[in-house]
């Protein structure tokens, strides 16, 4: 019983520990994703001489396959 109650408590101060890291790698992430798209959307300015209609939005890279998916909001 005792021994249970170490593994919570060990348990507990690890997820507390690691918590506040995960805001801070999906903020990471968002910020690689919109680089990302930046740098796309250059490349596809400097090749087609303009950037994608907003209508379409970046649907349209994906279709010429400038991207291989549209990243997700973390």
């Amino acid at each position: 019983m005792v021994g249970l109650v170490i593994v919570g408590v060990i348990a507990a101060a690890g997820t507390l520990t690691v918590m506040p890291h995960c805001t801070f790698l999906k903020a990471d992430q968002a910020r690689l994703d919109i680089d990302a798209i930046g740098k796309v959307l250059r490349l596809y300015a400097q090749k087609t001489g303009h950037y994608p209609d907003p209508a379409v939005g970046l649907d349209e890279l994906v279709r010429l396959q400038y991207l291989s998916r549209l990243p997700l909001d973390p």
